[in-house]
C-alpha cells in the first residue's frame, strides 16, 4: 500500500515538472530534503541542494543552463520507502549545438508520504563535456 502511494507521489512530481508547477512539485518534498545531481563542479546545476528552496535553487540552474529537448522517465519501480526511476533524457547547454541523449536513473527516498532525498545519476562526464 504504501509503495503505491510513494509512486502516485513521484508520479505526481515529474507530472508537475513536466508542467512547470513548481510550487506542485516542491509541496511533495519535505522542508529538510536534500536533492543531488551526481556530477563534477564544472557543471552548473552539479551537487547536492538543500531544503525546498535549494531544490528551487537547482531547478533555477538546470531553467537556465539547459535547453531540454526529451525528458522520457519511462520506468517506475516503488518500494517501501523509495521510487526508482528510469529514463532518457535528450538535452543540451542553452545556445549551443551540443546535446547528449543518455539513459538515467533517479533515486527518490520517501518518509511520511513526502520526497526527502533524491539523487540523480547519469553519465556526467558526458554532460560536463557538453558544457566544456
Amino acid at each position: 500500500m504504501r509503495a503505491q502511494k510513494n509512486l502516485e507521489t513521484v508520479q505526481a512530481i515529474y507530472q508537475a515538472f513536466g508542467a512547470g508547477d513548481i510550487p506542485a512539485l516542491v509541496e511533495r518534498l519535505t522542508p529538510d530534503v536534500e536533492w543531488t545531481w551526481h556530477g563534477p563542479a564544472s557543471v552548473p546545476f552539479a551537487g547536492t541542494f538543500r531544503g525546498r528552496d535549494g531544490v528551487v535553487e537547482f531547478l533555477g540552474r538546470v531553467g537556465a543552463h539547459v535547453e531540454i529537448r526529451a525528458f522520457e522517465p519511462h520506468t517506475m519501480l516503488p518500494g517501501e520507502d523509495h521510487v526508482l526511476v528510469l529514463g532518457r533524457e535528450v538535452e543540451g547547454p542553452r545556445g549551443s549545438d551540443r546535446t547528449y541523449d543518455l539513459p538515467f536513473a533517479h533515486v527518490y527516498r520517501l518518509r511520511d508520504g513526502r520526497v526527502h532525498r533524491v539523487d540523480i545519476f547519469l553519465d556526467a562526464a558526458a554532460v560536463a563535456a557538453a558544457f566544456a
